[in-house]
């Protein structure tokens, strides 16, 4: 049985928008983070892209990537693990 599942979200878009060039910059690592770490993507986006998950799995060992899959028309959203 699915439920109906909400998402309410909001931002300060002022503060991002003057964040943008700062968010925008490289980071830089001393060492690679060995915690766990959840990266998330839309099924939509390529900001994550092939070429990226090898800088992240050097960076971030125990890392995660969910792909959000929002359905067009409903509320539904699932998690793919990749």
């Amino acid at each position: 049985m699915r439920l109906p599942v909400e998402v309410v979200w909001s931002s300060n878009i002022p503060i991002l928008a003057d964040s943008i060039p700062h968010l925008e910059q490289a980071v830089t690592f001393r060492a690679p983070f060995h915690k766990p770490a959840l990266f998330i993507n839309a099924d939509q986006s390529d900001y994550i892209q092939a070429q990226d998950l090898a800088l992240i799995k050097a960076m971030f060992p125990k890392y995660v990537l969910k792909r959000v899959i929002l359905d067009t028309g409903s509320t539904t959203i699932r998690l793919r693990h990749y």
